[in-house]
Protein backbone atom coordinates (compact mmCIF):
# COMPACT_ATOMS: atom_id res chain seq x y z
CA UNK A 1 0.00 0.00 0.00
CA UNK A 2 0.96 3.55 -0.78
CA UNK A 3 0.92 6.32 1.16
CA UNK A 4 2.02 9.80 -0.51
CA UNK A 5 0.11 12.81 0.34
CA UNK A 6 1.65 14.04 3.56
CA UNK A 7 0.14 17.32 6.04
CA UNK A 8 3.23 18.26 8.45
CA UNK A 9 2.44 20.75 10.96
CA UNK A 10 5.47 22.08 13.38
CA UNK A 11 5.92 25.63 14.65
CA UNK A 12 9.77 25.01 13.68
CA UNK A 13 10.66 26.00 10.11
CA UNK A 14 13.86 23.60 10.77
CA UNK A 15 11.56 20.69 11.44
CA UNK A 16 9.32 21.64 8.53
CA UNK A 17 11.96 21.89 6.10
CA UNK A 18 14.19 18.51 6.88
CA UNK A 19 10.74 16.64 6.99
CA UNK A 20 9.56 18.02 4.01
CA UNK A 21 13.05 17.52 2.21
CA UNK A 22 12.99 13.92 3.84
CA UNK A 23 9.69 13.04 2.62
CA UNK A 24 9.86 14.34 -0.60
CA UNK A 25 12.69 13.60 -2.44
CA UNK A 26 13.71 9.84 -0.52
CA UNK A 27 10.20 9.18 0.69
CA UNK A 28 8.24 10.49 -2.64
CA UNK A 29 5.83 11.66 -0.81
CA UNK A 30 3.63 15.30 -1.39
CA UNK A 31 3.88 16.85 1.38
CA UNK A 32 2.00 20.47 2.54
CA UNK A 33 3.45 21.64 5.13
CA UNK A 34 1.82 24.28 8.27
CA UNK A 35 3.64 26.54 10.66
CA UNK A 36 0.61 26.66 12.97
CA UNK A 37 -2.40 24.47 14.05
CA UNK A 38 -4.49 27.58 12.75
CA UNK A 39 -3.05 27.48 9.48
CA UNK A 40 -4.04 23.64 9.04
CA UNK A 41 -7.54 24.18 10.53
CA UNK A 42 -8.45 27.05 8.13
CA UNK A 43 -7.12 24.58 5.28
CA UNK A 44 -8.67 21.80 5.59
CA UNK A 45 -12.07 23.12 6.79
CA UNK A 46 -12.92 22.30 3.33
CA UNK A 47 -10.35 19.20 2.30
CA UNK A 48 -11.14 17.34 5.50
CA UNK A 49 -9.57 13.72 5.16
CA UNK A 50 -7.64 14.53 1.83
CA UNK A 51 -4.00 13.47 3.38
CA UNK A 52 -2.99 9.67 4.03
CA UNK A 53 -1.43 10.99 6.95
CA UNK A 54 -0.66 14.04 9.22
CA UNK A 55 2.29 14.76 11.42
CA UNK A 56 1.91 17.38 13.96
CA UNK A 57 3.79 18.76 16.75
CA UNK A 58 2.53 18.17 19.99
CA UNK A 59 3.79 21.49 21.36
CA UNK A 60 2.84 24.42 19.66
CA UNK A 61 3.20 27.71 20.92
CA UNK A 62 -0.30 29.36 20.09
CA UNK A 63 -2.87 26.10 20.04
CA UNK A 64 -1.50 22.68 21.28
CA UNK A 65 -1.48 19.35 18.37
CA UNK A 66 -3.80 17.85 20.50
CA UNK A 67 -6.22 20.90 20.51
CA UNK A 68 -5.91 20.93 16.49
CA UNK A 69 -6.80 16.90 16.64
CA UNK A 70 -9.78 17.78 18.87
CA UNK A 71 -11.22 20.39 16.83
CA UNK A 72 -10.91 18.96 13.65
CA UNK A 73 -12.58 15.44 15.51
CA UNK A 74 -14.87 17.94 17.02
CA UNK A 75 -16.27 19.64 13.79
CA UNK A 76 -15.50 17.14 11.13
CA UNK A 77 -17.37 13.85 12.87
CA UNK A 78 -16.18 12.14 8.93
CA UNK A 79 -12.32 12.57 10.12
CA UNK A 80 -10.75 9.41 9.47
CA UNK A 81 -7.38 10.66 8.34
CA UNK A 82 -4.81 8.57 10.62
CA UNK A 83 -2.39 11.24 12.49
CA UNK A 84 1.28 10.80 14.15
CA UNK A 85 2.38 13.18 16.55
CA UNK A 86 5.89 14.84 16.87
CA UNK A 87 7.08 15.34 20.24
CA UNK A 88 10.11 15.95 22.91
CA UNK A 89 8.19 14.45 25.43
CA UNK A 90 9.92 11.33 27.52
CA UNK A 91 7.48 10.58 30.14
CA UNK A 92 5.57 7.53 29.33
CA UNK A 93 2.46 8.26 30.96
CA UNK A 94 2.04 11.83 29.18
CA UNK A 95 3.38 9.80 25.85
CA UNK A 96 0.38 6.98 26.57
CA UNK A 97 -2.17 10.15 27.15
CA UNK A 98 -1.28 10.89 23.38
CA UNK A 99 -3.15 7.62 22.20
CA UNK A 100 -6.75 8.82 23.88
CA UNK A 101 -7.21 11.11 21.12
CA UNK A 102 -8.79 9.41 18.01
CA UNK A 103 -7.51 8.93 14.83
CA UNK A 104 -3.68 8.91 16.90
CA UNK A 105 -1.82 5.45 15.43
CA UNK A 106 2.11 6.62 16.49
CA UNK A 107 4.15 8.65 18.58
CA UNK A 108 7.21 9.75 17.27
CA UNK A 109 10.35 11.17 19.89
CA UNK A 110 11.84 14.54 18.77
CA UNK A 111 14.67 14.61 18.19
CA UNK A 112 14.61 11.63 15.05
CA UNK A 113 16.75 10.97 12.58
CA UNK A 114 15.75 12.52 9.53
CA UNK A 115 16.66 9.26 7.27
CA UNK A 116 13.93 7.20 9.74
CA UNK A 117 11.48 9.31 9.21
CA UNK A 118 9.77 8.16 6.40
CA UNK A 119 10.55 4.43 7.61
CA UNK A 120 8.59 5.68 10.87
CA UNK A 121 5.82 7.13 8.79
CA UNK A 122 5.61 3.82 6.71
CA UNK A 123 5.66 1.29 9.60
CA UNK A 124 2.83 3.00 11.74
CA UNK A 125 0.49 3.20 9.10
CA UNK A 126 1.18 0.09 7.21
CA UNK A 127 0.64 -1.26 11.08
CA UNK A 128 -2.20 0.59 10.92
CA UNK A 129 -4.27 -0.58 7.39
CA UNK A 130 -3.02 -4.29 8.55
CA UNK A 131 -0.29 -4.26 5.58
Amino acid sequence: MSFNAVALIDDDPNLIKIGTTVLTKIGGKKVTSFISGEDFLAYIKDHVNIYDVILIDVNMPEMLGTEVVDRIVEKHPEFNTPIIFLTGMNDKNELKELFNHTGVIGVISKPFDPMELIHLVDDLLEAKSGV
